[in-house]
């Protein structure tokens, strides 16, 4: 029974799926905008530890482009170098082929850079895992119809991979959520206080009056921390569950989550990298695309229903008004 459920689970499984692509762009992007926007200086920085410049100690470190290249090529041209590289990832070219790049190039920011923050990781562990599903898109532009299947091997290798995506992602939030619960701060309530006023993870400057009100009062303090707690262990549990319902549940509870770390902390590249893992790892029950013209009819259908009905009161008005 198990294993017919898996066969026909794996016999309906395609690798050409939209979360996957618009997944893999949303990292793409993070990852430019890390290269993009922050000085390579501040990406290498001195510390009491080690020099300036890319961290090349680690095994993983020595396919670095910072590492290979050395003092051959400047920093800033090794940078333009991957935003390019990235670019084509982000457009969707030739999955099978930038698979495996989008892996070097994640490896290349994650084990050189001096103080990552944690979406580096969690970037070239995803890129890692995708390389099989992308071996198994042969499409020329991620976007387009697939127009003929892979072989049974390839489909199931790249259906064994996308689990293992969805258990990491899973075991990332799960972790997460117990290691809070085993920290004072957290389980007493107060680490979105003190995190919102940290030096190094604090409030976005834009919002931090507003937020440094709001977490002075206990009660807002304590429901965001342990709601946060709450939440990272509801999506550990939802990724684990194949089903529609419970992938756009957690579809919707990470990107709010993310999305108000994004708003509220700024930390935009760890927040964009982990909505694309998000969407990477629930490809299989939710596709954003189908969802968004669901989304977009519904809300035009209301859009008209209110109108028609602001328009038949307005004529009852008018006629109990004319008796």
């Amino acid at each position: 029974m198990f294993v017919k459920r898996i066969n026909k689970d794996v016999f309906s499984w395609s690798p050409a799926l939209n979360g996957i692509a618009i997944g893999r762009s949303l990292v793409a992007l993070a990852q430019i905008s890390i290269l993009l926007f922050t000085n390579p200086e501040n990406l290498f920085p001195k510390t009491i530890s080690s020099d300036a410049g890319p961290q090349c100690g680690s095994p993983a470190s020595k396919i670095s482009a910072y590492c290979i290249f050395g003092d051959a090529i400047p920093l800033l041209w090794i940078n333009i170098l991957l935003i390019f590289f990235l670019i084509i990832i982000l457009v969707g070219y030739r999955p099978r082929v930038t698979g495996i790049l989008h892996f070097w190039v994640s490896v290349s920011i994650s084990s050189a850079i001096v103080l990552p923050d944690g979406g580096d990781a969690v970037a070239q562990i995803v890129t890692l895992l995708l390389i099989p599903i992308c071996i198994a898109d042969d499409r020329k532009w991620q976007w387009k119809i697939p127009k003929c299947h892979s072989s049974s091997f390839i489909k199931g290798v790249s259906w064994a991979f996308h689990w293992g995506i969805k258990i990491q992602i899973s075991y990332i939030y799960l972790n997460s959520a117990i290691a809070k619960i085993g920290v004072p701060s957290w389980s007493e309530g107060s680490a979105v206080y003190y995190v919102m006023r940290g030096e190094m993870f604090g409030a976005n400057v834009f919002l931090s009056p507003i937020v440094y009100w709001l977490t002075d009062f206990a009660v807002v303090s304590l429901v965001l921390t342990w709601g946060t707690i709450i939440l990272e262990l509801l999506l550990g549990v939802l990724l684990l569950i194949p089903t529609r319902s419970s992938a756009q549940c957690a579809v919707f509870i990470g990107w709010s989550l993310h999305t108000a770390i994004i708003v509220f902390m700024g930390l935009f590249s760890f927040g964009f990298i982990m909505l694309g893992a998000l969407l990477i790892a629930n490809a299989r029950n939710f596709d954003p695309v189908l969802f968004w013209i669901d989304f977009s009819s519904k809300l035009s259908s209301f859009k008209r229903n209110v109108k028609m009905k602001i328009s038949n009161d307005f004529k009852t008005d008018l006629k109990q008004e004319a008796l």
